[in-house]
């Protein structure tokens, strides 16, 4: 249930979430009020939950995949400027990736940001779709999950 905690004064000063029973063990009669809104409270989630390990994220792109990605990476001074820029981005973001051991996918997270950001330069080799982007940013499944 939701309490609210008064000041010395009556004013609500903070609101949690306890049973009657420890409020009664833990809080002086008049110090708390048992709050209006009883409203559930929103379910917790262990932020680890959004942490995959490398090798799992790896294992997420198809053999084909993988190997276009490996090509694109390749430096061809014959290619376009904007085809050199993708294949040191592609080398750059992979580099990044070898100097971790977990990738943090957490929504709206600034983790979660750049990795999508690596793997747009995907996209612009011409290999990775926005649907298969999304695939990979998806949150990872309990055997995924980095155990660190």
């Amino acid at each position: 249930m939701r309490y609210n905690i008064k000041d010395e004064n009556g004013n609500v000063i903070n609101t949690i979430l306890a049973t009657p029973e420890f409020m009664a063990a833990n809080y002086a009669a008049g110090t708390y009020e048992l709050a209006a809104q009883q409203d559930s409270a929103p379910a917790f989630e262990d932020p680890s939950a959004w942490f995959i390990s490398k090798d799992k994220f790896n294992a997420r792109f198809t053999p084909s995949e993988s190997i276009r990605l490996e090509l694109a990476q390749i430096h061809n001074p014959e290619a376009s400027l904007q085809a050199q820029q993708i294949a040191a981005a592609l080398r750059v973001v992979e580099k990044q990736k070898s100097d971790v051991q977990y990738l943090d996918l957490t929504p709206n997270s600034a983790n979660r940001a750049r990795i999508e950001a690596g793997l747009g330069y995907g996209k612009a080799a011409g290999v990775l779709t926005d649907a298969r982007i999304a695939e990979m940013m998806a949150k990872p499944a309990p055997a995924e999950r980095y155990r660190g």
